[in-house]
């Protein structure tokens, strides 16, 4: 149920019920979206890689909550989102998703499983201590 939608509103009722029922026929099944805090095997389904550390200029890890600015809202692209990280921080990146979670909070514009979900930013850029030495 959308938070502040207004819970006598039959019609959003009906929309948040199709909703929820379509993300949860879609989640953790093969050709879906997998989430480990609903099933810890989805880690067996995790997309992994790796790169030199030297190659690097950066890394950010989001919840689902903090990449709604660019995954659910289309309000940046993954690289202005990532812009924005690194000139302004965290902080600015979740004010943006609450901003825009606030402008629509009865899911309309954007539909959405909740209307304010938790947010989470990882960053780290690294620096000379960081890097391997070149010798």
């Amino acid at each position: 149920m959308f938070m502040g939608s207004g819970c006598g509103d039959r019609s959003r009722r009906g929309l948040d019920h199709r909703w929820d029922a379509a993300l949860t026929e879609r989640r953790n099944v093969p050709g879906g979206f997998w989430t480990a805090g609903a099933d810890p095997r989805a880690a067996c389904e995790a997309l992994t890689g790796s790169v030199a550390l030297a190659d690097l200029a950066g890394l950010a890890m989001l919840t689902d909550g903090a990449s709604r600015l660019t995954d659910t809202f289309g309000l940046a692209t993954w690289r202005t989102m990532l812009d924005l990280l690194w000139a302004e921080g965290p902080h600015a990146l979740i004010a943006r998703v609450r901003d825009a979670e606030r402008a629509d909070a009865d899911g309309k514009r954007w539909p959405r499983s909740k209307s304010h979900d938790d947010a989470t930013v990882l960053t780290w850029r690294p620096t000379a201590r960081t890097l391997p030495d070149s010798r």
